[in-house]
This record gives structure tokens, sequence and C-alpha cells, in this order.
């Protein structure tokens, strides 16, 4: 299932409680299957309040904050290893499908970044799958 990942600043109606009326997104970027298979077992359901002055509330997949450095480490893994695959193949006609991935990972590792260093103490910041 490819998807996208999104670093996502959700309103917060108080210190615990995030709605998605008015979330804005921070960055985006596509998730090919591939990468959504190896971070699965990391996503969590978490439920915010759909806005502010209602109780009803909107079910999201998030990476949550205490499993990022697993998964990014995972993927700088998977990333290495592509790199030395293309090494390995480098007359291979898939060529360019092969560095188009690279770049996938290198996206999603930049979000993955952005949030851990310039978002790190910003609960309302949230690394979203979609």
């Amino acid at each position: 299932m490819s998807a996208n990942l999104f670093l996502v600043n959700y309103a917060n109606a108080d210190e615990q409680n995030l709605y998605d009326d008015g979330a804005i997104t921070v960055e985006e970027t596509f998730i090919d299957d591939e990468i959504f298979t190896q971070i699965q077992p990391f996503l969590v359901e978490k439920e915010i309040l759909e806005s502010k002055n209602a109780p009803d509330t909107v079910r999201i997949t998030v990476l949550p904050n205490d499993k990022l450095l697993e998964v990014e480490n995972l993927l700088t893994s998977s990333y290495l290893k592509k790199i030395d695959d293309l090494n390995q193949k480098v007359l291979d006609k898939n060529i360019s499908d092969k560095i188009i991935d690279l770049g996938i990972f290198s996206n999603i590792l930049k979000i993955i970044k952005r949030k851990t260093q310039e978002f790190h103490n910003h609960s309302s910041i949230l690394i979203m799958i979609g």
C-alpha cells in the first residue's frame, strides 16, 4: 500500500488534546510499498479531536516519537544496502528506478530528522501516514 508521510502541525486545545481542524502540513513525501512494509510495525493509531469545540474524534496513523530513532536506523540501513546494490549493478537497465528509490528514502529520512532535530520539543507536530 503506497501512501504519503506527512509532518503535520496539529492545533492543540490544551496540553493533551490535538485537533484536526486547522492542522498544517509542514512537509510531505511519497512512501512506497517497500518502505511502508518496513515501518508498519512501528505505526500506531491515535485519536484526536475533529475540531476544538466538538467532541467528535478522528483516527490518524502516526509514527510515535519514541520510535523515530529506531525507524531512522532501520531506514538508514536499508538505504545503505540500496546504495551498495546500486554500486554492484551500475549497468542495470533499471538503474533510474533504483536511483528514484534512493530519493524516496532520502525524503523520508529528511522528515524524520526534521522532527527529531527541529521539532523535537513540539508535541503537536507529528509524523502521520495517510
